[in-house]
């Protein structure tokens, strides 16, 4: 993992260097021809994959009218999960690597129609780009939409947990937490990959043009001295939209999970023996180079209602290409699954959910929390447009639900990041 930043961005919206020569030589440029510049102004460029793209960002920071409302990451104190691909679980302080589920211990996920749910949208914006080319560089003036790199959900149940309940399908304390993505254009998508035809099921394999998903979630079934290793699970789960339409569910979903309940049993959410404490989910998208290929896909999630001391972590292959296409980050605390609603009653949770379009590491005297990018110079002076902006939404492609009333949210965002946060209560 890079010691710099937790993950290779440069790219249309999040390059974090400056070739020294080209910047001079662009700069000069800018400063003697700022009209002939201009003039290359264009909307919506397109750029390889595998381009050398330089952005610069702006001096001017949109600072946060209220304080964020604290999540369990802000106060965790530990190293990075390995940088390899696995599962894992933070015991006294150091992740130790457990056993993924396996295919035979999956259960059935399904992906039913859409319902609403708060989140944060990434929004055009113009600016100005510097595009690396020989003998040296050029300047554009575009509208960009910066992708996301970091996305998160926390809940905090502020009523009693003990006098509240839940159920989901008619099983209590049955419920899920997610943090998702909208849907892309899969890029990586060609004939029979990356989801290969299943004998027996019609339009199972992938095609060039599919539509792409990725969730990062965690799922509770079952509860008490009975749970057993598939009865909680937390995954990155890698979907191909276009397939699972196409089969009606049969077929599209890539999963790699973890199961917390492997060892002991889960405490529920509500009434007796109820955990206490916060949840959160993140999802991030690591890249080892310059463009977007080979990218890794990372969630870390607190759960307390685990044993131990509920921290766990998942890597697995960015298959469908979000890299780069992460435009919306949203979810909240659902059903269990399979399109299930999670029926609360007496129950009042505290949500946040947070979005990096560019970061710099965490430490671990920090918490576990990115710190936007810093500004680059010298062009501050007039590269002023790279900031992130960000609308809230009601986008979550999900088919779980929720009888939870949402009170209005409040949403700052400074250069490269936005949070929002609101109450929820049935």
């Amino acid at each position: 993992m890079n010691s710099t930043y937790w993950a290779a961005l440069p790219r249309p919206s999040s390059a974090h260097s400056v070739q020294i020569c080209c910047a001079v030589a662009a700069l000069l440029t800018f400063l003697t021809t700022a009209s002939t510049a201009w003039a290359q102004a264009g909307d919506d460029p397109t750029f390889r994959r595998d381009a050398t793209i330089t952005v610069h960002y702006p001096d001017e920071t949109t600072v946060a009218k209220t304080a964020r409302p604290l999540t369990p990451s802000d106060k965790l104190r530990a190293p990075f999960p390995p940088e390899k691909t696995g599962c894992f679980h933070l015991v006294d302080n150091a992740w130790v690597s457990v056993p993924c589920a396996t295919d035979e211990d999956m259960k059935a996920h399904k992906m039913p129609p859409p319902v609403l749910a708060n989140s944060i949208q990434s929004t055009p914006h113009r600016g100005m780009i510097f595009i690396d080319e020989h003998p040296c560089c050029s300047i554009k003036s575009t509208t960009i939409t910066s992708p996301f790199d970091w996305g998160s959900v926390a809940i905090n149940q502020t009523s009693d947990p003990y006098t509240a309940t839940e159920e989901s399908g008619s099983v209590s304390s049955a419920f899920s937490i997610q943090t998702n993505t909208n849907t892309f254009a899969c890029a990586p998508c060609k004939s029979g990959s990356p989801f290969a035809a299943i004998s027996g099921i019609p339009n199972s394999a992938s095609e060039k043009g599919d539509s792409g998903w990725v969730q990062f979630v965690y799922q509770q079934f079952q509860t008490g001295s009975s749970a057993g290793k598939g009865n909680t699970r937390l995954c990155v789960w890698n979907v191909d939209v276009t397939v699972a339409n196409n089969t009606n569910n049969a077929a599209g979903y890539a999963p790699t999970c973890v199961f917390p309940s492997q060892s002991e049993a889960v405490a529920p959410l509500d009434g007796s023996g109820a955990a206490n404490g916060g949840a959160e989910v993140i999802g991030y998208v690591q890249c080892p180079t310059s463009s977007y290929d080979n990218c890794t896909l990372w969630v870390v999630a607190q759960l307390p209602w685990s044993p131990g001391s509920g921290w766990w972590a998942i890597s697995a292959p960015d298959s469908m290409g979000l890299a780069g296409n992460w435009l919306n980050v949203g979810g909240t605390i659902l059903g269990s699954g399979g399109g299930n609603t999670a029926i609360f009653t007496g129950s009042q949770f505290q949500q946040v959910v947070r979005a990096y379009s560019c970061y710099t590491s965490p430490t671990s005297a920090t918490g576990y929390v990115p710190t936007a990018c810093p500004n680059p110079t010298p062009w501050n002076l007039f590269a002023r447009y790279f900031e992130l902006t960000a609308s809230p939404a009601s986008y979550d492609p999900t088919g779980e639900s929720n009888n939870l009333t949402n009170d209005p949210v409040t949403i700052s965002c400074g250069d490269y990041d936005c949070w929002m946060s609101y109450n929820s209560t049935n």
